[in-house]
């Protein structure tokens, strides 16, 4: 059973029973055209209840669940204020020891002071919108990058992508309660890089001539070791080596594509003598070690 009512000033209420109890509501409106309309989309939802084609959360409040049409179950919440920096700052301090590489919590924080930089320490995260996340890659696209260059949009997407992550940890957090604002962002062009070369390509470019040097440096930079040269330079390490440990480091990075970070974190007990185990962030990967 549902029915309206209205008050001295005009206001329409809505007034049902459901599950034994009486409700009342304040539509919040005078037209009784709109407040019928809420009615019978009352008398709806009720029915899909009493059928079983809509479910009750436990613990929700009925009336605003029936008033929705199933989308709220109780006072929507709003997120408190919070800036940028205070985001950060509370990320890094919720996350876990151990949850983030040294190396990645190290970019994630220089990421930040870009931001910062750029738009406000005090930034209300809140606020954040489509428009101020292009005006920033418009900014840092002009600032310098390396080699004479501007920055590259790689930096620039590696620098929002950091945010995003904060953003979407801010979400389940209920800081924020909006995804993340960056569809349709446009980034400059980039200048593709060279493919991998070996060592005679890249100085058979280099003698034709017409390169700058910043043009010669990514070059260099896409260099492909041979199996020959890859001994020349694991000899050289050996012999040059200040410590006991870069050598056997080099040669495992050298024949497995390990990383510094995988390398460092290695223990005793990853070794044996024919296999070792590289601790990769999300998985193991045992290596087969051919004892001549």
């Amino acid at each position: 059973m549902a029915w309206l009512q209205t008050d001295p000033s005009g206001n329409i209420h809505l007034s049902f029973r459901f599950g034994g109890k009486k409700f009342k509501r304040s539509l919040k409106t005078q037209e009784l055209s709109k407040a019928e309309g809420r009615l019978q989309r009352l008398i709806e939802n009720i029915r899909l209840v009493e059928s079983g084609r809509l479910e009750v959360p436990e613990n929700a409040d009925i009336a605003m669940f029936l008033l929705s049409d199933g989308r709220l179950d109780g006072k929507p919440k709003v997120a408190r204020n919070i800036n940028l920096s205070e985001l950060f700052q509370t990320f890094f301090e919720q996350m876990p020891d151990d949850s983030l590489e040294v190396n990645t919590e190290k970019g994630m924080k220089i990421h930040e002071r870009h931001l910062e930089r750029h738009l406000g320490p005090r930034f209300r995260i809140q606020q954040l919108i489509r428009e101020d996340l292009q005006r920033y890659v418009n900014k840092r696209a002009k600032e310098p990058g390396i080699r004479g260059r501007t920055l590259s949009p790689t930096t620039i997407r590696k620098e929002l992508a950091t945010l995003r992550s904060v953003w979407n940890w801010a979400l389940g957090e209920r800081l924020v309660l909006t995804p993340f604002p960056n569809k349709g962002l446009r980034y400059p062009k980039g200048e593709e890089k060279p493919r991998f070369q070996t060592w005679d390509e890249i100085t058979a470019q280099i003698s034709r001539g017409g390169l700058s040097d910043a043009e010669v440096e990514d070059l260099w930079d896409c260099l492909f070791l041979q199996r020959s040269e890859v001994d020349e330079l694991l000899e050289f390490v050996r012999t040059v080596a200040t410590h006991p440990f870069i050598y056997p480091m080099v040669f495992t990075a050298a024949h497995t594509g390990a990383r510094r970070s995988e390398l460092l974190a290695s223990k005793l007990s990853d070794f044996d003598a024919t296999h070792m185990t590289i601790r990769e962030k999300k998985r193991f990967v045992v290596i087969h070690l051919e004892v001549a």
